[in-house]
């Protein structure tokens, strides 16, 4: 088995011994498995119109990629603080994924909504890539409602993200895994 499709089955099942460098195989990747999910779509509509139909849990493709962009922004964020700053005190959203609740409107364009989200894939892994020594991954933060976090468990919860935000688009866009 290929490193990439070992990391994206760990991605699906579970991130648990994901490691940093099997993280940024991963993170780099779904900017290109998001916009491959667009690529075979069909029908009258346009390409845009089809990522904005809602799905049958009532959020679109189009939303969905937009929310992992945003959760991705934030675990970027916070792994910067956790890594190199003593006294981050962190979102909740990052250990309680219903705090994932993000008000503000994706892009128009499908096309710029993919742009974002390669953007803030690219930003999660330059901050990975500049961690040393590797102990730094221990480093840990309070979450604001009483739970602590990891640099690694930030890692690992983006991956999560990631995959997890991949099944939620096929669902919306009526795509089987």
């Amino acid at each position: 088995m290929s490193a990439l499709a070992s990391v994206a089955v760990m991605a699906s099942s579970s991130s648990s011994g994901l490691s940093p460098s099997d993280a940024v195989v991963a993170l780099r990747s779904f900017p290109r498995r998001y916009r491959e999910l667009f690529v075979s779509l069909k029908g009258d509509d346009t390409i845009d119109a089809l990522a904005l139909r809602m799905g049958p849990t009532g959020e679109s493709a189009a939303q969905v990629v937009s929310d992992v962009t945003r959760t991705w922004a934030l675990q970027a964020d916070a792994l910067h603080r956790v890594l190199f700053t003593n006294d981050a005190l962190l979102h909740p959203a990052l250990s309680d994924p219903s705090q994932r609740a993000w008000d503000t409107p994706h892009p128009e364009s499908l096309d710029d909504t993919l742009v974002l989200l390669g953007h803030e894939a690219d930003g999660l892994v330059e901050v990975i890539e500049r961690v040393s020594p590797p102990s730094d991954w221990a480093r840990s933060a309070p979450v604001a409602g009483g739970s602590t976090v990891t640099a690694l468990d930030i890692v690992r919860d983006a991956v999560e993200t990631g995959a997890d935000g991949l099944r939620r688009a096929r669902t919306a866009l009526g795509q089987t895994a």
